[in-house]
C-alpha cells in the first residue's frame, strides 16, 4: 500500500490522499472509489473512518481517494465562488473522478457518501455515466407507515431519554445550560438538510439500477429516524430488493458510528460488497495437454522452453 498527498483542481487548491495498493495487488478494472468530507468533519471521515475503509480496500487491490472539499480541511476556497455548497461538493467530486482519469486511467468510479456528503454522491450517480457504485452511509431515511408503527417504542428507549434529558437538566450530567443549549443548536444544524422528495428518491434509485450501477445502503438505528430493517424497501418496492441494490441495518449503532465494534461492522459491510461486487476478472484455466504432449516428471529441464507467463494486474 501506497499513500500520498494529491493535490488537484482548476487552481490545484483541492487536497486529498490518494490510497493505493502494492502493484502486483492492484486489480485490474476494478474502480477508484472516492470519499470527501462529512458535514464539516476533516477528510479522513467521523472517527477515522475513511481512513480504516481506504486501507482495508488498498489491501483488495482498489485505489481510494479521500479529499477536502473547497473550503474545508486542507482545500482552498475562493470567496469570490457564488455557487452553493451542494454545488461546490459536486464540482469537487467531478474534479476528483477527472484527476484519477487522466493521472491513473481509471473510468469507473464508487462515491461513498455519509450523511450530508450522501447529497453529492447521489445526485452524481442519479446523473454521471462514470459512476459505477454508491454507497450511502447513514444516507436518507424516509419516514414511513412501519416507521410510525413503531414510533411509540421512543418512550422506552433508554438512550434517547439520556439525550434529551441531558438537554433539559444538563446539571445533573456536569454541563451548563449554555453548553447543552449550544449542543442541542448543533445537531439541528447538523442533521437538517434538504432531502429529495421520497417519490423522486426512489425514481432516481430505480434509474440507477437500470443503468447497471451496485448500491449499499447501511443505516444505523440507534439515534435516528431509521428504525427498522426494511424501512428502505417499504418506500422502494419489493422489486429493487434483489436488483442491485443492498442493505445493512445495524440497530444499536449511532449515527457516526462512534462505537468501535459498530464502525468495525460498518467498515467491514463496505469492504465485503466492494470485493463482492468488483470481483478480479476470472482467469481461464490453461487446457490440459494430451497425453502423448506431456513430459516425464523425470526429464531434466534443459532451459529451453519458453519463460513462464504471469498475471498483470494493475496498471505501472
Amino acid at each position: 500500500m501506497v499513500e500520498r498527498v494529491l493535490s488537484f483542481g482548476p487552481t490545484n487548491s483541492l487536497v486529498g490522499i490518494l490510497c493505493e495498493p502494492a502493484a502486483e495487488q492492484r486489480r485490474d478494472g476494478a474502480p477508484a472509489v472516492i470519499t470527501w468530507n462529512v458535514g464539516i468533519n476533516h477528510r479522513v471521515g467521523p472517527y477515522r473512518i475513511y481512513v480504516d475503509i481506504a486501507r482495508k480496500l488498498a489491501a483488495l487491490g482498489f485505489s481510494t481517494l479521500r479529499f477536502d472539499v473547497s473550503g474545508l480541511g486542507d482545500s482552498d476556497f475562493d470567496r469570490e465562488d457564488s455557487r452553493s455548497d451542494s454545488q461546490r461538493a459536486m464540482a469537487d467530486v467531478k474534479e476528483a473522478m477527472r484527476v484519477l482519469r487522466e493521472q491513473r486511467g481509471f473510468q469507473r468510479f464508487v462515491l461513498v457518501g455519509f450523511c450530508s456528503s450522501v447529497d453529492a454522491a447521489h445526485s452524481l450517480g442519479a446523473s454521471d455515466p462514470a459512476v459505477a457504485g454508491v454507497i450511502y452511509l447513514e444516507g436518507y431515511g424516509f419516514r414511513t407507515p412501519g416507521y410510525y408503527l413503531r414510533y411509540p417504542l421512543r418512550l422506552v428507549d433508554r438512550n434517547r431519554w439520556e439525550r434529551r434529558l441531558r438537554i433539559w437538566y444538563p446539571s445533573l450530567f456536569g454541563q451548563t445550560r449554555e453548553g447543552a443549549g449550544r449542543l442541542a443548536a448543533e445537531r439541528e444544524e447538523i442533521y437538517v438538510r434538504d432531502y429529495p422528495a421520497p417519490k423522486q428518491f426512489a425514481e432516481d434509485v430505480a434509474r440507477m439500477v437500470d443503468r447497471g450501477l451496485r448500491l449499499l445502503f447501511i443505516y444505523a438505528g440507534g439515534d435516528t429516524t431509521y428504525t427498522y430493517r426494511n424501512q428502505l424497501f417499504d418506500l422502494l418496492g419489493k422489486k429493487l430488493r434483489t436488483a442491485g441494490v443492498e442493505l445493512e441495518f445495524l440497530k444499536h449503532a449511532d449515527h457516526t458510528f462512534f462505537v468501535t465494534a459498530d464502525r468495525e461492522r460498518a467498515v467491514a459491510r463496505v469492504v465485503g460488497w466492494m470485493d463482492r461486487t468488483f470481483a478480479r476478472p476470472a482467469q481461464p484455466e490453461a487446457p490440459r495437454p494430451a497425453a502423448s504432449e506431456r513430459q516425464s516428471t523425470h526429464q531434466p529441464s534443459n532451459g529451453s522452453g519458453p519463460p513462464s507467463s504471469g498475471v498483470w494486474l494493475g496498471r505501472q
